[in-house]
C-alpha cells in the first residue's frame, strides 16, 4: 500500500517473509473509505477498492483509489501461489504514468521499467501490495508463530527499488471502521531512514486476516488512511 518512528516494544524474534505455511484467503472485493490529510488540506470524495482474485495457482491483486468513477492511483500485483504463499512476478503502479517491476525468480533479480539498476531478488520477496496479503496469509496459517513483540522481515519490491522491510507485531486492538467493529492484529512497518514513511496495518482474524484498516504516514505528517467499508466474495 500506498512515517513516524518505530514502536518501543522489543522484538522477541524475527521471521522471514516466506517462513512457515500460509493460508490464502478466497477471492474477495474490499471497499474502503479513505481519510487523508495533505498538509492542512483534507482529501475528500476518495474511496479505495482492493480486488483480490486467485484460482489456487495464480493470483491478481488490484488496489485502486478513486474519485467518483475516475481512478487516480492504482497498484497491481500478479504472480503465483506457492507453498510459502504469494510469489509475485510483476508489480505496477499508475499515477500520472505507469511504472512497473518484474520479479524474475528464475534469474534471482528484479528489473525496473524506468531504467533503475537491477536488484537482487531474495527468497520470499513481496511487492508493495502483495505484502499486505502475504502477512495476512502467514497469520491465518499460524498466528501463534507471530505473537505481539515479534518481527517479520522480508524484501519488498516497488517500481524503483527493492528494500528489506521490518514489520513489528503489536498487541491486538479493537478497530471501529464503517464495516463494523473488529478485533485486529496490529502491525507496523518500521521506517528505515529519516525520510521514510510508516505503515500501520490492522488484520482481522474474523475476516481471515484481511486488512480492515491500512494507514501510511509520511514524515511531514501527510496521512492516507483506508477504513474497510464492505467485503464481498468475487
Amino acid at each position: 500500500m500506498v512515517g513516524a518512528g518505530a514502536s518501543g516494544a522489543q522484538g522477541i524474534g524475527f521471521a522471514a517473509g516466506n517462513a512457515g505455511a500460509s493460508h490464502i484467503h478466497p477471492s474477495a472485493r474490499l471497499s474502503f473509505e479513505m481519510v487523508a490529510l495533505r498538509g492542512v488540506q483534507p482529501w475528500k470524495g476518495v474511496f479505495g477498492q482492493l480486488d483480490w482474485r486467485h484460482d489456487g495457482d495464480r493470483y491478481e491483486a488490484r488496489l485502486a483509489l478513486k474519485v467518483l468513477f475516475k481512478t487516480v492511483r492504482a497498484q497491481v500485483s500478479t504472480g503465483r501461489i506457492s507453498n510459502g504463499g504469494l510469489a509475485p512476478e510483476r508489480f505496477s503502479e499508475t499515477r500520472r504514468q505507469g511504472e512497473s517491476s518484474e520479479l524474475r525468480r528464475a534469474e534471482s533479480k528484479v528489473v525496473f521499467s524506468n531504467g533503475a539498476p537491477e536488484a537482487a531478488l531474495e527468497p520470499g520477496a513481496q511487492d508493495r501490495l502483495s505484502v499486505v496479503l502475504q502477512l495476512g496469509a502467514m497469520l491465518a496459517a499460524d498466528d501463534e508463530r507471530h505473537p505481539p513483540g515479534s518481527r517479520i522481515l522480508m524484501q519488498v519490491v516497488g517500481v524503483k527499488d527493492a528494500e528489506d522491510w521490518t514489520f513489528e507485531v503489536l498487541e491486538d486492538a479493537t478497530v471501529s471502521v464503517p464495516a463494523g467493529q473488529y478485533r485486529a492484529r496490529h502491525l507496523i512497518r518500521i521506517p528505515r531512514r529519516p525520510d521514510d514513511y510508516r505503515m500501520d496495518i490492522w488484520l482481522a482474524p474474523d475476516l481471515g486476516y484481511l486488512p480492515v484498516q491500512m494507514r501510511q504516514t509520511q514524515q511531514n505528517g501527510d496521512v492516507i488512511d483506508l477504513l474497510l467499508r464492505d467485503v464481498s466474495p468475487l
